[in-house]
């Protein structure tokens, strides 16, 4: 086996144990109720909901997309766990997407490296084990690449109908998808793709089978606003103005291994302190070590995106002949994934957070795997060091969520019983915990 797929090999392996050590480990919150509950209703009553969660700003996720993915699953298996396999799934569904579609298109040596940055992220890994809507958004943003990939040289009914079957039901599950959508309606305009309108059509319809309550409820007259409403705290135009500015942050920290707040909410950051001692203490400042080289990692990816988006003649190497037209429009891709991802967050009326805009995270990393691979593969042993390095950080931020983050340490005992658990949301853990007196 040579090394390209040794990389991919051993990074395909770590990620697969990481995912599942996350998925074992995972908890339920608020917005974990929020999903399950209107899921559980639609099990009681064999009836879909014309919306499926209601989101920040006040916004409704329409369709009934998420009730059937979390509902179906607990169907099976009447346990809190079960919707995150499904998750899960995706995600592993994602990876296997991005590989076949990057390893045709740029080589074994790009897909090893893209894998290395891409499977391993502690942004990819955190919202693949526990439910949450964002993390259904991998598998659509990964089928966009392969879809929209397939028709850059000429119209195709099939790859067309994936292309927009995939946006149809992306609305069905995070209000997200308009980074997705933007982003085609770029590729179109500067004919980096070529749509064939039938295959489009039917698309829209498979999707849009999920959104036959929502009509419905349109049409009757009963349906609740969908649109977020604008923030009262901030004008509107501030609003825009600090998210498009936040945009410009996030892409570079996408491709990093600063996911910022979440890192400093595990339970080791203020160790010493809710427990004084020697060991506490070495926690506590190893910890701090991680968060301040997890923050430091971002300028490999600004500095990774700038090379990539200028051509700089170090991420082209020699192997790479015959492959130049496929580089050019992966580098379009994501520049214009960048561009996409900062209209909508412009336009967005609620204030920009990660998980807004982790639909990008698949093109965010094509920057950083360049990088990686001249790195891996070029004559620097210093860079060679630097990049083996950031994948070994990789692991240990995701250990560090892992066994640290509220959301992976499941609850027991008098903790499990003084939580504000909804019965019908008790009777899924296993046990079935007395409820909370």
């Amino acid at each position: 086996m040579n090394r390209p797929l040794r990389i991919v090999a051993a990074v395909l392996v770590a990620g697969a144990a990481l995912q599942t050590l996350l998925w074992s480990r995972q908890w339920v919150y608020g917005d974990q109720y929020a999903l399950l509950l209107p899921a559980l209703e639609f099990l009681e009553t064999d009836r879909l909901a014309p919306y499926a969660k209601t989101m920040s700003g006040g916004g409704r996720i329409p369709g009934s997309l998420l009730s059937l993915l979390i509902g179906l699953p607990l169907r099976v298996w009447p346990d809190y766990r079960a919707p995150a396999l499904i998750i899960g799934l995706f995600h592993v569904a994602a990876v296997a997407v991005l590989s076949t579609c990057i390893g045709r298109a740029l080589g074994a040596r790009f897909v090893a490296a893209y894998l290395s940055v891409y499977c391993l992220s502690p942004w990819r890994l955190y919202h693949a084990g526990f439910l949450w809507e964002p993390g259904y958004v991998f598998l659509p943003a990964a089928l966009h690449l392969a879809s929209t990939y397939r028709l850059r040289e000429q119209p195709h009914v099939g790859w067309s109908l994936l292309l927009t079957g995939t946006l149809t039901l992306a609305v069905q599950l995070h209000a997200s998808f308009a980074v997705l959508a933007i982003l085609t309606a770029l590729l179109a305009a500067r004919r980096l793709i070529r749509i064939e309108w039938r295959g489009a059509l039917l698309g829209v319809l498979a999707g849009g089978l999920t959104l036959i309550p929502t009509l419905r409820a349109l049409f009757a007259g009963t349906l609740p606003r969908i649109v977020p409403q604008e923030t009262e705290d901030f004008s509107r135009v501030l609003v825009g103005v600090l998210n498009a500015l936040k945009s410009l942050v996030y892409w570079p920290r996408l491709g990093s291994l600063d996911i910022g707040r979440r890192l400093r909410e595990t339970v080791y950051v203020d160790a010493a302190g809710a427990e004084p001692g020697v060991w506490t203490s070495i926690v506590s400042s190893l910890t701090t070590v991680i968060i301040t080289l997890s923050i430091a990692s971002v300028a490999i990816a600004l500095l990774a995106s700038w090379r990539y988006f200028q051509r700089h003649p170090s991420l082209d190497l020699a192997d790479d002949v015959g492959r130049e037209s496929s580089m050019r429009w992966f580098r379009s891709y994501a520049w214009w994934c960048f561009v996409a991802m900062c209209t909508a967050a412009t336009v967005s009326p609620v204030p920009l957070q990660g998980w807004h805009i982790v639909i990008a995270f698949h093109a965010a990393c094509l920057p950083v795997a360049a990088w990686f691979r001249a790195a891996f593969w070029g004559q620097s042993s210093l860079l060679r060091a630097v990049a083996t390095s950031f994948v070994f950080l990789e692991v240990v931020v995701v250990l560090a969520l892992a066994f640290g983050h509220p959301m992976y340490r499941p609850l027991s005992g008098d903790q499990l019983i003084r939580q504000d658990l909804p019965d019908v949301i008790r009777s899924l853990v296993p046990g079935r915990s007395r409820p909370r007196p």
